[in-house]
């Protein structure tokens, strides 16, 4: 049975959530009149959200609103986080939509030195049962820099022959929740291939 100090607690987690939504619209908006230039129309979230990627929060305090420039480093660095979530939401990973189980995932070529691709003729299926790497692949970062500052991109290996699985490129520990994803449909692809069940979808 929920108590009074149970309600309290969600009240008081409601309200932070409700004012800390309030600061990160004024984040966002404050970044999209820094990148709009005259002619050119409103600055998309995409664009906001590429800005983002690459300045991180230690970049971010010049233009911001006051509010935000008083919060501690963590608080910033949810906010952060989340504001990144609404801008470009999803992971970018296609699966094949068998019934059940997906069997295939689209992915692009990894070429060394370049970022993940967004053309279209580069993209193909490749099956899921075949991957033996995932690997979160690192695009920019360095010791010099905590790992929540890095930029990464989901990629993995099959057939001796490595793809990013999304164009979509991710900060700091962002990383992690389409890693789990993948390495879960790869383990259910396996197992059900194994087990024969899928044969007869390839």
């Amino acid at each position: 049975m929920e108590t009074m100090s149970d309600r309290i607690a969600q009240s008081v987690k409601d309200s932070l959530k409700s004012e800390f939504g309030k600061i990160g619209d004024s984040v966002k908006e404050a970044i999209r009149s820094q990148l709009n230039r005259p002619g050119t129309g409103e600055t998309s979230d995409k664009t906001i959200y590429d800005y983002l990627l690459i300045t991180g929060v230690s970049g971010m305090d010049e233009m911001m609103p006051a509010e935000f420039k008083d919060l501690s480093k963590s608080t910033k660095e949810s906010i952060f986080s989340a504001l990144l979530k609404e801008l470009n939401p999803g992971d970018g990973i296609t699966f094949s939509d068998d019934e059940k189980v997906p069997f295939w995932v689209q992915a692009t070529p990894l070429d060394e030195g370049f970022r993940p691709s967004k053309t279209a003729s580069q993209k193909r299926w490749i099956r899921l049962d075949s991957i033996t790497q995932v690997i979160p692949k690192a695009l920019s970062g360095g010791e010099d820099k905590p790992q929540t500052e890095w930029i990464w991109a989901l990629a993995v290996e099959a057939n001796k022959e490595k793809f990013y699985v999304t164009s979509k490129e991710f900060k700091g520990e962002a990383i992690r929740e389409p890693e789990r994803k993948l390495l879960a449909a790869v383990t259910k692809a396996v197992s059900v291939s194994n087990s024969g069940a899928g044969l007869g979808l390839f």
